[in-house]
């Protein structure tokens, strides 16, 4: 998941990015890119075991390049990144090209089973080969990006002792995790002999929850992992930014973060996309490196396309004005629900009634359950707005008006004032049963009401004063 998503960032910063699933053993790269691949199940998409296997063949039938030099040769072995295939999104700039691992089927587990590295290497000088390859994709794109899992076998030994010049040491906090990833590293280093590897250790699926023993795995991870931090100047700023929190919406379903989170200034520190974020900053030693926002209703119709979304398919908008006014309501609704449903932040009257005018963009609104939640309390506020209006209307003015006669003149032997006295306890009595009506009504607590009433009335306040700063400044 973090590959995909650093990958993504990169790409979305005008950057060239290349992503290899080379875990033949358990692909699963290809989800996350599943709404953006012509071929979302692989079905005929070729990648590294068919590359391999094709190498092989060739190179093991002498007529097939008999006629070509050394160099024409290596140059065609070399071509890894014509496996290769394009996401299909604008990234303004960038892109982001995919090797899978293969073409998925019945016959894909008996293909990566059967084929020895062993033998590429030692027979057809696979190493020399993909070094080749390895400098041919760093000419044609920014970053490359390869998926292995972490062990010691001959697919993980190409992926973090050939290849990187970057290696991302995922562990989640547990022992067995944390001293396995740690003894491969040691390995990779050993082997590496004196070539440069800057190596990130990043600790995933943090439980915040288990404080106690969360702050133990940290103690032991960052003890353990220091020793490959060299050169670190801010180890506690490096952990900062190398932890993941477990977040359960993740677990279950390929999502990218880059849709399922808000980026930019609305988006949290703590959400899994901040963390990815940071992250592709490191991986890419630029601190500027950050995920542009995404329009509301391209967001949605994305997270739609995938399997275990909870989101509804959105209706296409062909008004641009109607497109204009759903990411109205999308960015309001978003406010709302961070501000802890702040009455303020509903629709007000005058868009609830275009809402209603526009049948298309209602039901795509409605589509979407926070959305419709959202806009159910809207006109639940309406509704109250309008019926607080006719009650309290004539009793106010009334009692404003009675506020005008002097004190000292009596009435059926009272005096004035004692009869605004006595008014004015009639009219807080009559508030409240006023309250109690309009809770049984629409089914608003009193508290509650209060608040929707006040915001009105603030509401109106700043629009008086935005319209005067207006006419002021023309």
């Amino acid at each position: 998941m973090a590959l995909a998503n650093v990958a993504w960032i990169l790409a979305s910063n005008r950057r060239r990015v290349l992503v290899i699933d080379w875990d033949l053993e358990a692909p699963g790269l290809h989800r996350y890119f599943q709404p953006f691949l012509i071929d979302p199940d692989l079905v005929s998409t070729q990648g590294m075991i068919d590359y391999a296997w094709d190498l092989s063949l060739r190179a093991l039938t002498p007529q097939d390049h008999d006629d070509l030099t050394e160099e024409d040769w290596m140059e065609k072995a070399s071509d890894l990144a014509s496996y290769a295939v394009r996401l299909d999104w604008d990234f303004e700039g960038g892109l982001l090209d995919f090797i899978p691992a293969g073409r998925q089927g019945s016959g894909y587990a008996e293909r990566v089973n059967s084929f020895s590295w062993l033998d590429f290497y030692e027979r057809i000088g696979g190493g020399k080969i993909l070094e080749a390859a390895r400098e041919r994709m760093r000419r044609d794109y920014d970053f490359i990006l390869i998926d292995s899992r972490t062990g010691v076998g001959d697919v993980s030994g190409i992926c973090t002792v050939q290849m990187p010049d970057v290696l991302v040491a995922c562990f989640t906090p547990n022992l067995q995790s944390i001293e396995g990833v740690a003894a491969v590293l040691k390995s990779v280093v050993a082997q590496r002999h004196r070539k440069s590897l800057r190596i990130l250790p990043v600790m995933t699926r943090l439980e915040l929850a288990e404080k106690v023993r969360m702050e133990t795995a940290r103690g032991i991870a960052r003890e353990t992992f220091d020793v490959f931090l060299e050169g670190s100047s801010d180890p506690r700023g490096y952990w900062r930014d190398a932890e993941i929190l477990h977040q359960p919406y993740y677990s279950y379903g390929e999502t990218l973060a880059t849709f399922s989170d808000q980026a930019g200034g609305r988006g949290s520190e703590t959400s899994m996309l901040s963390a990815m974020e940071r992250l592709a900053r490191r991986v890419a030693s630029e601190p500027r490196i950050a995920m542009p926002e995404i329009d509301g209703a391209r967001r949605r119709k994305v997270l739609a396309s995938y399997f275990y979304s909870d989101v509804a398919p959105v209706p296409e908008l062909q008004d641009p004005a109607l497109q204009v006014l759903f990411g109205s309501v999308e960015e309001s609704c978003r406010d709302w629900r961070r501000s802890e449903r702040n009455p303020a932040l509903l629709l007000d009257d005058e868009t609830l009634l275009k809402l209603g005018v526009a049948a298309s963009l209602s039901d795509a609104l409605e589509a979407d359950r926070v959305l419709s939640a959202y806009m159910a309390e809207s006109r639940r506020a309406s509704e109250y707005r309008n019926l607080a209006r006719r009650i309290f209307l004539l009793p106010v003015l009334s009692v404003g008006a009675f506020g005008l006669v002097p004190d000292d003149l009596k009435v059926l032997g009272l005096t004035t004032l004692l009869w605004k006295e006595i008014v004015v306890a009639a009219f807080l009595l009559f508030v409240l049963l006023a309250f109690w009506g309009l809770q049984k009504k629409t089914g608003v607590t009193i508290w509650q009401g209060l608040r929707i009433l006040a915001s009105n009335v603030f509401s109106l306040a700043k629009n008086k004063r935005r319209a005067e700063k207006a006419v002021k400044s023309e």
